[in-house]
């Protein structure tokens, strides 16, 4: 009889000793939380020591190209900048597209039976883009967009 009161004395206060403990844990870490955040606040309010003096910057960009400007020049431009010169427009050169290949690593187009991406010259006019509804190529300072043919249109699948 005398084990089994021991047991259950033993089973009700081992836990509220251990409970009672981490109470007591925490109410002193608790106080110590406070007292360093106390020590935080007190170091920002006070003033700094030494402060950084930094020259005025003013930014100057006169003669500068325009950076948001596309460097390519257009033929409208050329022709109010030279007011009343005539230049010899030529003409784009003959390019059909025959089909795109897009989507990958790579873009590329099939123009006049021949394979092309970014980057490369055809007939004189440099492969500016390839997407999938047509190639943009430069040729003689303006930009062309080639669609491809009428019913020959990319379709994405629904």
């Amino acid at each position: 009889m005398m084990k089994r009161v021991n047991g259950i004395v033993a089973f009700f206060f081992f836990p509220i000793l251990y409970i009672s403990s981490l109470f007591i844990t925490n109410v002193f870490a608790i106080e110590s939380q406070f007292q360093s955040v106390e020590k935080l606040v007190e170091k920002d309010t006070t003033a700094p020591a030494e402060t950084i003096v930094r020259p005025k910057q003013e930014y100057k960009a006169e003669g500068l190209r325009d950076p948001f400007q596309s460097p390519i020049v257009d033929e409208s431009i050329k022709a109010e900048g030279t007011q009343g010169s005539k230049t010899k427009e030529i003409p784009a050169p003959a390019l059909t597209i025959q089909g795109i290949i897009w989507g990958g690593n790579i873009n590329q187009a099939i123009i006049n039976n021949e394979l092309v991406k970014t980057g490369d010259t055809i007939k004189g006019a440099r492969i500016v883009s390839i997407d999938k509804h047509g190639v943009t190529v430069f040729f003689e300072g303006r930009e062309y967009k080639l669609l491809l043919p009428i019913g020959r249109s990319t379709s994405e699948k629904k």
